[in-house]
């Protein structure tokens, strides 16, 4: 094969301060050698960064560039062909278990990801798909679930009997981190700015409950939820000023550890709130190889099946990216790569 359809980054001509996703039925496909492989692409999952990437809000852009982190597919050539794999996006991270001082990258940008036909990718970046999923709930795991998986387990340390608090219930990484949380045993809360989100994550994902961030002063009414139990760990990928009313929730020596902030990048803390405590305040993004194949690990073993908002065709990704845009989701946006357009 020498070409694959795809959604690319391009300069939007009417709006120099966007990109715009272009799709493109036959764009080449580079033949990687040396450790590398083919995959045919069955299924995606959006990020916010796909989003953010159109908003110029994110680093290392690179046009012309596939779209896409999250993928689940079959091998095409080698001793591997034929297998189910779900694909780590993470390429270049190397060995170690922390970031690398010299650049790596993600699939979808800079190197070409997998909102299309085929992707190209590191051959030890491939593992195979958990098998109780469908290439659809594959699909959604990758990029979401190792951010959680680092912010939670790696950096957060949560074991079972904590009680861990996860922001903004609804984006893929809030919904991971409490899947991963409460089958590690935790007893988990959630906030987010819908009752309605609030609700299902207590009947389908199982925590203890749940307030609106909404509104003002919401720590209280989450420390009145539990009967004034401080957490032992928060999950926060807000930032902003809602930091505070994490650290008010937060037991003496507990744990924030912020995945994202999407209030914006700025945020102004009460600095006695975090020393007074000797709370520690952590930074993680993504996720190391060894992060992504412990991430599987517990997958497979309790058996969690991601949860999935909606799919849609690959060709109706513009459609998927405005949902994404209006914050509508429970769960993964997904794209099957099989479905006919005309199904949706």
């Amino acid at each position: 094969m020498s070409s694959t359809k795809a959604w690319i980054i391009q300069d939007c001509p009417t709006n120099e301060k966007v990109l715009t996703a272009v799709f493109v039925p036959d764009k080449p496909l580079l033949g990687l050698t040396g450790g590398y492989l083919t995959v045919r692409v069955t299924a995606s999952a959006l990020n916010h960064r796909d989003y953010f990437i159109t908003q110029k809000l994110y680093p290392g852009i690179r046009i012309g560039s596939t779209l896409g982190g999250d993928g689940c597919g079959i091998v095409v050539e080698g001793p591997r062909a034929g297998q189910s794999v779900i694909i780590d996006p993470m390429i270049g991270w190397g060995p170690q278990e922390e970031p690398p001082l010299k650049p790596f990258g993600t699939l979808g940008t800079p190197f070409d990801g997998t909102f299309a036909e085929y992707v190209v990718v590191p051959e030890q970046n491939l593992y195979p798909k958990p098998p109780h999923l469908t290439d659809i709930q594959a699909a959604a795991i990758p990029l979401a679930g190792v951010t959680a998986f680092r912010a939670l387990v790696t950096k957060g340390a949560a074991r079972a009997g904590q009680h861990v608090l996860v922001t903004g219930i609804g984006g893929g990484v809030a919904v991971f981190a409490a899947q991963f949380a409460v089958a590690l045993g935790c007893k988990v809360y959630v906030t987010s700015s819908s009752i309605e989100k609030i609700h299902t994550a207590v009947k389908v994902l199982r925590v203890q409950g749940g307030v609106q961030y909404t509104e003002t002063g919401w720590s209280k009414r989450l420390l009145a939820l539990t009967q004034g139990q401080l957490m032992d760990l928060v999950v926060d990928g807000a930032g902003g000023p809602g930091l505070n009313e994490c650290f008010k929730c937060l037991r003496p020596g507990g744990k924030v550890v912020t995945i994202g902030s999407t209030t914006g990048p700025h945020a102004t803390i009460a600095m006695p709130a975090l020393f007074l405590r000797q709370c520690d305040l952590i930074g993680s993004a993504m996720g190391s190889p060894r992060d992504f194949a412990a991430m599987l690990a517990l997958i497979t073993e309790k058996k969690i099946v991601p949860l999935v908002d909606s799919v849609y065709p690959l060709e109706k990704f513009p459609e998927a990216l405005d949902r994404m845009r209006r914050g509508q989701q429970m769960g993964k946006i997904c794209m099957d790569h099989t479905l006919p357009v005309s199904k949706i």
